[in-house]
């Protein structure tokens, strides 16, 4: 388990970094949050400065400007209804910095999953420090372009 929540989080640190993964326009990245927390982690910065500037090559680079999908999503632990309000809290927040960093507000689609969409499964034979990396990866904003028809 610890081999894949390993694998999986150099997948998505990867998304962070310099080659963007495989997405509608070439720019998907996850920002994460601590425990409860709408604010994402300072480790996040580097993503979100990654996304915008992909967002504005995108737009340079077809002459429009590509919708966004911002997702939310939270761990599995506490009440399923306050994870759904939290998700959607924190799509929100990723929603407000995109928009500071000069994404147009009307361009976006905000929207919040809970906990059912965990990036990181935890199984019944998970010891603590397992669950507490999957939950680690479970809390976190989505953030994809996705190209306009013409």
């Amino acid at each position: 388990m610890k081999r894949v929540v390993a694998l999986l989080f150099a997948i998505v640190s990867a998304a962070c970094a310099d080659a963007p993964p495989a997405a509608t326009s070439g720019a998907h990245v996850a920002i994460f949050f601590e425990p409860g927390s709408e604010t994402p982690k300072v480790t996040s910065k580097d993503a979100m400065a990654y996304f915008i500037e992909k967002y504005a090559q995108e737009t340079k680079h077809s002459g429009r400007s590509p919708d966004v999908n911002v997702v939310g999503h939270s761990d599995a632990t506490g009440d399923a209804t306050a994870n759904e309000k939290l998700s959607l809290r924190r799509a929100a927040a990723v929603a407000d910095l995109l928009v500071k960093g000069g994404i147009p507000h009307d361009r976006l689609k905000v929207s919040g999953r809970g906990a059912h969409d965990p990036l990181v499964m935890v199984g019944p034979s998970s010891n603590a420090q397992e669950r507490a990396d999957a939950f680690d990866q479970n809390r976190r904003v989505e953030i994809e372009l996705v190209s306009r028809p013409y």
